[in-house]
């Protein structure tokens, strides 16, 4: 059994999906869902984080898409350059906080947020975890989460042979899951599939193609937004 300790208060998490299929070796447990610590007042100006307009809830399962990959970065090394794009399908603005990425594997590894509630999206928006954050040194990609590139456990990462990527929920149900095989990867390209709010859509890899747009760093993706396939 392993444990996932979230970068906000350690607070020791247990990932498990809605029928108690264990992920990789973890031995399934009834937990409770991951919530937010009480937002604190700035010291500075003394404001506190305002919503908009609504008040952002937990995604459910087919409200989350993983929709695009970059797996084989080559204007940087994976570690830099690797990430995850989600894309927010429902009406409603959800909030990926205590979410985390895993695979059928050891890998798993809860999202950290960027910035306070940059895991929040917006209804049809995107989220683009990184594992590396810094637009400076990751070829130019904007992020809202990150994750620690480690492979084998304790961390997150995509391999460029064969692989799965699950998106799981802060109380252990499996949002999302995509697996790829070898030969579907593009060096210093992305791969990604058209939105669909039909979840199932992205599982046939039939659906994914190489994104063609000029990345700052000299790879091509679409980061953030739309993707196309013919």
């Amino acid at each position: 059994m392993f444990f996932l300790f979230m970068f906000l208060g350690c607070v020791e998490y247990q990932m498990h999906d809605q029928a108690d299929q264990p992920l990789g070796d973890n031995t399934p447990v009834d937990e409770e869902p991951v919530e937010r610590p009480e937002k604190t007042v700035d010291s500075d100006t003394g404001d506190t984080a305002v919503w908009d307009l609504d008040i952002p809830l937990l995604p459910e399962i087919g409200e989350l898409v993983i929709t695009e990959l970059m797996i084989d970065p080559s204007s940087v090394s994976d570690g830099n350059g690797e990430w995850v794009e989600l894309h927010n399908t429902s009406t409603a603005t959800l909030d990926l906080f205590g979410c985390a990425l895993g695979d059928m594997g050891v890998d798993g590894f809860v999202i950290e947020e960027v910035f306070p509630y940059s895991l929040v999206i917006e209804p049809g928006g995107f989220a683009v975890v990184c594992a590396d954050h810094d637009n400076a040194t990751n070829g130019g990609v904007e992020c809202q989460g990150a994750f620690l590139y480690q492979s084998f456990g304790g961390g997150f990462a995509l391999s460029n042979v064969a692989d799965e990527v699950i998106l799981i929920s802060n109380d252990g149900k499996y949002l999302d899951t995509v697996s790829y095989g070898e030969g579907f990867s593009r060096t210093g390209a992305s791969m990604g599939t058209q939105v669909n709010t039909n979840t199932s859509s992205n599982d046939n890899t039939d659906n994914w193609c190489k994104q063609a747009d000029p990345l700052p760093g000299g790879d091509l993706g679409t980061p953030g937004r739309s993707n196309s396939c013919p």
